[in-house]
């Protein structure tokens, strides 16, 4: 973790993102190296995405769904026919979309899962600038899923503090940095600056090497299926 910000429980979770993204920017603005961003659909503002776009940075952020998204979609919301089999039908589709609070189009992946006994499929929209397959997208988005549930339990005390990931440049574990700062205090400000900074690329090592077209021209997108039972596309 490279910054954390502490606020009310009344406000927006990216209530004041800037005082928090914008250092972190700043820092590996010049380095060398790839920069990776993801987030829940709190952090959805159009203002994001293109300051994200502007800094270099790749993006995976949940998108709230709406009729038009789900009009995309249409061919994936009906039942599969036959019996569903114990393990879910999973699908997954991409499209280019823009809100009308958007100054220009961008990629929307989703991902369909259609579960035995359940009556509607569950859905999840999510809006990125990589070119990687849609199911890999996904697979990039659904890691700050474990990040969140560490932030969860330490924060509820339901786990032995020691047991917490550390910080990455502070000295203690995730309960010494709730114990320091108040609500609308940022780490330094408690005397908890970091010792040495350094990029989280929050992203499996293994795939480093595997988004060759980020950067240049869209690729393909390959085993997406077409929504008419014919399988990948």
């Amino acid at each position: 973790m490279e910054r954390a910000l502490l606020r009310n429980g009344n406000v927006a979770s990216a209530d004041d993102w800037r005082s928090v993204l914008e250092p972190i920017v700043a820092r590996y603005r010049d380095r060398d190296v790839r920069r990776f961003f993801r987030g829940d659909a709190a952090f959805a503002p159009p203002e994001l995405y293109k300051y994200l776009e502007d800094e270099g940075y790749l993006y995976a952020i949940r998108l709230p769904a709406n009729a038009v998204q789900e009009r995309e979609i249409e061919p994936f919301l009906t039942r599969p026919v036959g019996r569903p089999p114990n393990l879910p039908i999973i699908w997954y589709h991409n499209f280019l979309y823009q809100a009308a609070s958007w100054n220009t189009p961008r990629r929307v992946v989703v991902k369909i899962e259609w579960h035995a006994g359940e009556l509607f499929p569950r859905v999840g929209f999510i809006v990125t600038n990589l070119w990687r397959s849609a199911d890999r997208v996904v697979r990039f988005y659904n890691g700050r899923g474990t990040a969140e549930q560490w932030i969860k339990e330490g924060k509820n005390d339901e786990v032995d503090a020691a047991k917490l990931p550390r910080l990455r440049g502070l000295p203690g574990p995730v309960a010494a940095l709730r114990a320091g700062v108040q609500p609308g205090q940022l780490p330094a400000a408690a005397g908890l600056a970091p010792q040495r900074s350094a990029l989280d690329a929050d992203h499996a090592a293994g795939e480093a090497d595997q988004d060759r077209c980020e950067g240049r021209p869209p690729c393909p997108v390959r085993d997406v299926p077409d929504g008419r039972g014919g399988g990948a596309a």
